[in-house]
This record gives C-alpha cells, sequence and structure tokens, in this order.
C-alpha cells in the first residue's frame, strides 16, 4: 500500500471553494472599484463643463446688463428673447427672436437688410428707435414706405467669428437680400497667457465628462509639444483669422443671394482721420480682398465729434443718425438688389 505525503494530499472540496468565492469576490470588487472611478471622473468632468459652458466669456455685470443675455452653445451668448427693461442711459425691448426690432414680417418685394455687429449695431446708450439699423429703416421707409425691414443683429461683446456663426445658424434663414458687416473692436481684445482665441471656443455640454477631461488634457499636451509657429497667441483674433471670417460671411452670402458690405464704425480719436489703430486701413484691405462693399462714414462726422457719442466708441443718437444718413445715401445710389 503506498503512503501519500501531506503536501501531495488532495485540497480539500471546500477550500477549494472558498478559494473560487475569494476570487469571483476579488473580481466584483476590482470591477466596482474602477466603476467607481469611472464615475468619479464623470462627475468631476460634468463638473468642468457645467463650470466651462455656464460662463459667458464677457462679464456683461460690469455693463449692468447681464439679466438682458443669456448663454448660447453656437454663439457663447445671446439677447434674451421679450426683454422690456430700463437700463441707466436708454430703454431696451426684444423680440421673441431676441432682437432690437418690433416682430418680423414677411411682405411680399419686401427688401430686408441684416445688420451684423457688435454693441455699436446693438445700440449701447441709445433707445431702440435711435439706434442705427432703426434709424436707417425709417429713413428707407420714408423714401419708399413699407418697402424695407432692417433687422439688428449687433450684440454686445460680440466678434467677426460669432457674426459668422449668427449667419449660419440664424442670420441667413431670414432671407436677407443685404448683409452689413460692422465689427473691428472687441477682436483685438487680449488674452491670458496660453489662453485661447475664439476660433478655438466650443460648447462642451454634448460631451462625456471624461471626454472632456482627455480632449482638454490632450489639447494642453499638443499646446506644450508643438508651439505655435508665430509664439503664444495674444488677441481674440488675429488679421488673418479676421479676414477669412469676414470672406466667410461674404462667400455665405453671396451663396444665398445676399448683396454683402463692410461696414467700418470710427472712434472718437479718429474723427478728423487720425488712424490710431489701423484698423480702418485693414478694413477697406479685407472689403477689397472680399469682393465687398466697403462703406466708413467717417467723414459724415465733425470734430469736436464729443457730442455724436456716448462714450469714445458707442454713439448718441445723433452720431447713429449720421451713420444711417451715409448708408441711406449708399443703399440707396448703388446697384446691389
Amino acid at each position: 500500500m503506498m503512503i501519500t505525503s501531506p503536501s501531495e494530499s488532495s485540497v480539500p472540496p471546500q477550500a477549494s471553494s472558498k478559494r473560487g468565492w475569494v476570487r469571483a469576490i476579488s473580481v466584483v470588487l476590482f470591477i466596482l472599484v474602477i466603476l467607481c472611478c469611472v464615475f468619479a471622473a464623470e462627475l468631476a468632468g460634468r463638473a468642468y463643463i457645467t463650470r466651462i459652458s455656464g460662463r459667458m466669456p464677457v462679464d456683461f455685470s460690469a455693463y449692468q446688463t447681464d439679466h438682458i443675455h443669456q448663454y448660447d452653445k453656437e454663439l457663447g451668448w445671446v439677447m434674451r428673447p421679450n426683454v422690456d427693461v430700463t437700463l441707466p442711459k436708454y430703454r431696451l425691448t426684444t423680440n421673441s427672436l431676441g432682437l432690437r426690432n418690433k416682430e418680423l414680417r414677411d411682405l411680399e418685394g419686401q427688401v430686408r437688410i441684416l445688420a451684423l455687429g457688435d454693441s455699436r449695431t446693438f445700440g449701447e446708450g441709445a433707445d431702440n428707435d435711435s439706434t442705427w439699423p432703426a434709424l436707417l429703416e425709417t429713413k428707407l421707409n420714408d423714401y419708399k414706405p413699407g418697402h424695407f425691414e432692417v433687422i439688428n443683429a449687433g450684440v454686445s461683446g460680440y466678434n467677426a467669428f460669432q457674426g459668422l456663426r449668427y449667419l449660419e445658424t440664424r442670420g441667413i434663414k431670414l432671407n436677407p437680400n443685404l448683409v452689413i458687416c460692422a465689427f473691428g473692436v472687441n477682436e483685438w481684445g487680449k488674452v491670458e497667457p496660453g489662453g485661447a482665441g475664439w476660433l478655438e471656443w466650443e460648447d462642451l455640454s454634448s460631451q462625456w465628462g471624461i471626454e472632456a477631461l482627455l480632449r482638454g488634457a490632450i489639447k494642453g499636451c499638443m499646446a506644450m509639444i508643438h508651439k505655435p509657429p508665430l509664439g503664444p497667441r495674444e488677441f481674440r483674433m488675429s488679421p488673418g483669422e479676421y479676414t477669412d471670417t469676414l470672406d466667410c460671411i461674404g462667400k455665405l452670402s453671396r451663396s444665398h443671394g445676399s448683396a454683402f458690405s463692410v461696414l467700418y464704425l470710427p472712434s472718437v480719436p479718429e474723427i478728423g482721420n487720425t488712424d490710431i489703430f489701423g484698423i480702418r486701413r485693414l478694413s477697406e484691405g479685407i472689403a477689397g480682398y472680399c469682393f465687398a462693399a466697403y462703406w466708413d462714414p467717417t467723414e459724415a462726422f465733425s470734430v469736436p465729434a464729443e457730442k455724436d457719442y456716448v462714450d469714445p466708441f458707442h454713439f448718441t443718437a445723433s452720431g447713429n443718425a449720421l451713420i444711417a444718413s451715409y448708408l441711406f445715401e449708399k443703399i440707396t445710389t448703388e446697384a446691389l438688389f
């Protein structure tokens, strides 16, 4: 009879079963730990998305107008619809589309003009009927009653990139006969070191939290590995980006049968032909590059110009009237439609 040593004896069935349960529990615990880590990362990512996406790129509290704007995933921010408020310097109303207009009308044979721009087109400091788009509409309809509609799509803080996005997502659906593009101020805002320009801006709300965190980390690493050839970004838009954006606005307008013009709006220091920033010459050159009409009402202002300005950049009712009169002459004398 063969004698088996204790080390060679088989493991009792109870011990083998116990080891199997331990392994199974270990696997389950490992999976639970992984799931908890993923869940925590997703929560962190969602918090990151909420913080970034829900915060408008411009602090409107400085203008006491934060209650008339709202976040928009395509444009950054937009005017709230159906607003009727009295601000410190002017009264503001918006229609159901968030525009400083009465409700839009669709009339047969009507000529519709879409004014894209920043706070100078929006009419910072002026009542609704004293903005240059409103005054232009009045003058045109005095010329041909009921024939014209001028849509004020200007929004405080907007730059050309947002103007292009507005035209792509909303403006072109309004079927304008003429698109007037008046930017050239907010594009040159400084960005913090390592900051992104408007062309890099994107809405994160449609992404998974983990995806947003990973994309942010990858972008940060790529920025360290492949540094921009012209150095770190300094402005929200470069002159080249500004040119390309206006060119895209012009091409999109013409592809839908709309005429296109670049409007330059001067600041107080420029009255008297003092082109401090060179933006006036840049705008004229861009208009030529884009095959667009170039309109510049600078010569319509006289020195001293302070009576026509609320501040160095924004116009009073009299300043807006000068712009409207200038545009009226251009629109009624140039073959645009």
